[in-house]
């Protein structure tokens, strides 16, 4: 491999980053229409669809984010072949303690995207039970509302 694929390695990685981004915050969009407009939602349409629709938007999202982290640990792990072939001192040996800390660098993204869409569709889907079974009232005024 040259060193000429480099470039294009960590270009590939900011693209999987950059997706993953866009995806988190296109569902935490939709997520955050429905729990503010959820009354309007449920007086036009049926709640199954709905929460059916919530769910597997959420899977597939899931998916998605941790696809292109796999894209990210592919090219992550070509470009660090480049470096240790061009670059014999940047590859010597991690401590324990680095292992473990580029571990957590690599894991703690994915983790948390993984969190925030799950924790955004409950939130979503707690809104819409809520709502169907207090009989369309305001969040505010349903049972155990703030």
């Amino acid at each position: 491999m040259e060193p000429d694929l480099l470039g294009f390695f960590q270009d590939r990685m900011a693209r999987a980053y950059a997706e993953q981004v866009w995806a988190v915050a296109l569902v935490g969009s939709m997520n955050g229409f429905v729990i503010n407009q959820a009354r309007t939602l449920l007086e036009a349409l049926k709640p199954a669809p709905m929460v059916w629709g919530i769910r597997i938007i959420t899977i597939l999202t899931l998916l998605f984010i941790w696809s292109r982290h796999a894209i990210f640990l592919h090219y992550d792990g070509l470009a660090k072949q480049i470096l240790a072939l061009h670059s014999p001192a940047v590859s010597t040996g991690l401590s324990n303690f680095q292992q473990v800390a580029a571990i957590t660098v690599g894991w703690s993204g994915v983790a948390l995207y993984s969190l925030l869409v799950v924790g955004m569709a409950y939130a979503a889907l707690r809104t819409l039970r809520t709502l169907e079974h207090s009989g369309g009232a305001s969040p505010e005024k349903a049972p155990g509302g703030s």
